[in-house]
């Protein structure tokens, strides 16, 4: 701390942010790696008025190549004016995001923007890739898909370990061709075959969960890894017996633990039989 009351932090590399000393005072603020942080605390007096003040020094890490980084500008500020002094200092052009309040610029190696006027921010510029998408001819019309972003976060789909999944339900159509060799097991609590699925809804739901996907067939399914043990527990009249639920969930659950414990890890989609 200097005579102004003035705190220096300096943040090592992959550190997210540390707890600023001050009597009667903490703060803490994450900030990007490699950054230096100056904050200026008020005095005693004002404290309890009002917050310590951040400033962003906007020193970039040292690298060893030119990094090119998004500067954002200050309410306000002339994006002209920031321009030029940014590129007086990097002794690269500058262009502008306009709408956006905001110039990209490659900032070679040691050069630092702390200090121009009208800059708010300095981040650097990522890189996006495309997403994997499944190629099954009905995915088009999975708008949760897209809504949730759920296969967005690779670029090929890794291989995941098989995961038991139980379907407690109306049964299931074990011939339909999308879910073919996903069917761990199966058993009905309501008499009658599990394998048949006289209403639909739990092959509907089957699907949503352990459709293939890549297969040139209906729609993909949400646990690629999945494998599906089918519980019927309802009836041909609709009705769901609570006392057939209960059974149905004790026993998916034996299934589970007898498996895992018992039997060698196989994957998604190898043929298999099943009660």
């Amino acid at each position: 701390m200097d005579a102004a009351g003035t705190f220096r932090l300096e943040l090592d590399a992959g550190r997210a942010g540390r707890q600023l000393p001050g009597p009667k005072y903490r703060e803490r603020r994450p900030l990007a790696a490699g950054m230096s942080a100056v904050v200026r605390c008020p005095d005693e007096a004002n404290r309890a008025r009002r917050s310590a003040r951040v400033d962003l020094a906007l020193a970039l890490p040292g690298r060893a190549d030119a990094a090119r980084v998004a500067v954002g500008l200050a309410h306000g500020a002339n994006a002209d004016v920031v321009a030029s002094a940014v590129e007086r200092r990097t002794g690269t052009n500058a262009h502008s995001l306009k709408p956006i309040p905001a110039l990209v610029v490659d900032v070679p190696a040691g050069v630092s923007l702390q200090g121009i006027s009208g800059v708010r921010y300095v981040e650097p510029v990522l890189t996006r890739h495309l997403a994997f998408t499944p190629s099954d001819p009905l995915v088009p019309k999975q708008w949760y898909l897209s809504y949730s972003g759920f296969y967005s976060s690779w670029i090929t789909l890794p291989a995941f370990e098989p995961i038991p999944v139980a379907v407690i339900d109306s049964g299931v159509d074990a011939g339909h061709p999308d879910l073919a060799g996903r069917i761990l097991g199966a058993k009905s609590f309501v008499g009658g075959s599990a394998r048949v699925d006289t209403l639909g809804h739990g092959t509907f739901v089957a699907g949503l969960i352990g459709a293939g996907h890549d297969n040139g067939i209906g729609i993909a399914g949400l646990a690629p890894s999945s494998e599906l043990l089918i519980a019927k527990v309802v009836t041909k009249s609709r009705a769901i017996p609570v006392d057939a639920e209960a059974r149905a969930i004790r026993w998916a659950v034996g299934q589970r633990r007898a498996r895992h414990q018992h039997e060698p890890r196989r994957h998604p989609g190898s043929a298999r039989s099943g009660p």
